[in-house]
């Protein structure tokens, strides 16, 4: 565990691990189920052109992902059927159905000498333009138009930029420093962000769900939802579709959904959510929580691909069940729901091999990559009836293999958004880039 002296682990906000990091990494696909995916085959890219909202396909192209099968640590009955339970008519989503159409590079939008290089990952798309968290010395966030046309193909560098129009700087700080991940446009004139302390000791409780007004441009006083705690629920939002809030949560609609680790205590050992009332952003409904530094059934389950011995509170993993500790996940989760399919997403980033404390970096490793995690719906319906504590849904969980770091990810109806740290390079640095997905027919 973190000593009460000040150091910079986990997602440290200086550049130490940044350096560090491999920023161009293919990553291949791997069930965990021990499914192998499907054989290469052709998929229909689609160039996006925003007008009106409407995507116009024009493209082929044949993505053909490595597949590597392992048995994985998943323990809930969704998790051994890639298909999964029915819900609303809907099928659990699978991560073979995300099918890569396009993107856009982030501009680096310096502001007090700082860029979006250094961003935290956070995201939001709203009616043509994103809001995404700017450098994480700022505690700021920043509106970007969309253009019409979206790049296509693997060449990022090729991409259109995104620009910049609006910059919003926080004004409240929480204890410890603010690290500021979550954005969330709630209606046309509200914007809400939210902050983790990047270094609670011990855990603060101070209100740190914040309210900007766009027209007036003033701060609202903070909040503190109930039934949700900074370091689990700060660092990223959610929409949950009406019809399934209303039929299983009380018609909370908003999630406070992160997760993971943060330095310091009181760190979620698994993603998390609760869903809220988006009028009176209070009356919190857990539905994902994993207990600080819990016993085995109370963390989210990973791969055994790691070490623990270097680091205190990690558990060995048993078989090729491994457990969670200082995976993070950073800028929010995303409830995806095309009216056929659905499912609760996080792209989280795991250390691989050796878990050290001495080496002070993102995870605690030399070896780190990006997995994807999917929730059941189902079983957060089934936390909200008590038939499941909030410690036991378990994800379906594959390796990303989108180039870059994956953070947040925003979903708008028709397309998953996802934050790529590290994509492309200007000069000596690299930025992100935002990638757009299709969820298309899952194979027979």
């Amino acid at each position: 565990m973190a000593s009460s002296n000040k150091c910079y682990c986990g997602f440290s906000k200086t550049t130490t691990y940044r350096s560090q990091l491999t920023r161009l990494r293919l990553y291949s696909f791997c069930w965990l189920n021990g499914t192998k995916m499907n054989s290469p085959r052709a998929f229909v890219v689609i160039c996006l052109v925003a007008a009106s909202g409407a995507f116009i396909a024009h493209f082929s192209t044949n993505v053909t992902p490595k597949a590597r099968a392992s048995e994985g640590p998943n323990g809930n009955p969704a998790a051994q059927d890639a298909a999964g339970p029915k819900a609303g008519g809907r099928t659990l989503l699978t991560a073979a159905q995300l099918v890569r159409v396009g993107g856009w590079r982030v501009d680096p939008y310096v502001r007090n000498g700082k860029s979006m290089a250094y961003s935290e990952g956070g995201i939001d798309v709203r009616n043509g333009h994103f809001w995404l968290s700017h450098h994480a010395h700022l505690d700021a966030v920043a509106r970007f138009e969309i253009p019409q046309s979206m790049g296509i193909g693997n060449d990022i560098n090729a991409w259109p930029v995104l620009k910049a129009t609006d910059y919003v700087a926080s004004k409240w700080r929480v204890q410890g420093g603010a690290v500021t991940m979550g954005v969330h446009q709630l209606d046309a004139q509200t914007l809400l962000v939210s902050a983790r302390s990047d270094y609670a000791t011990p855990p603060t409780s101070e209100p740190w769900l914040q309210r900007f007004d766009l027209r007036s441009r003033q701060w609202l006083a903070p909040l503190k939802p109930e039934g949700a705690q900074i370091q689990h629920h700060a660092g990223g939002f959610c929409r949950i579709p009406k019809w399934f809030a209303e039929e299983h949560f009380g018609g909370r609609t908003l999630g406070l959904c992160a997760g993971g680790y943060e330095s310091g205590q009181g760190s979620s050992m698994g993603p998390a959510l609760t869903a809220v009332d988006r009028e009176t952003l209070t009356d919190g409904l857990p539905l994902l929580s994993y207990p600080w530094v819990g016993e085995k059934a109370q963390r989210e389950q990973r791969p055994a691909d790691y070490d623990p011995k270097g680091l205190g509170w990690a558990l060995e993993p048993e078989g090729k069940i491994g457990y969670w500790s200082v995976e993070t996940q950073q800028g929010g989760g995303a409830w995806v729901d095309t009216g056929k399919y659905h499912g609760l997403v996080y792209f989280i980033r795991q250390g691989r091999g050796r878990l050290d404390y001495k080496l002070q970096t993102e995870c605690f490793s030399k070896d780190r990559l990006s997995r994807l995690y999917i929730y059941d719906p189902a079983d957060l319906a089934k936390v909200a009836t008590g038939e499941l504590e909030p410690f036991e849904p378990r994800a379906i969980v594959t390796d990303w293999h989108e180039p870059g770091v994956a953070r947040g990810a925003t979903w708008d109806g028709k397309h998953l958004f996802v934050f790529q740290e590290a994509t492309w390079k200007r000069n000596i640095e690299r930025y992100p880039s935002i990638h757009v997905f299709e969820i298309v027919d899952a194979a027979e």
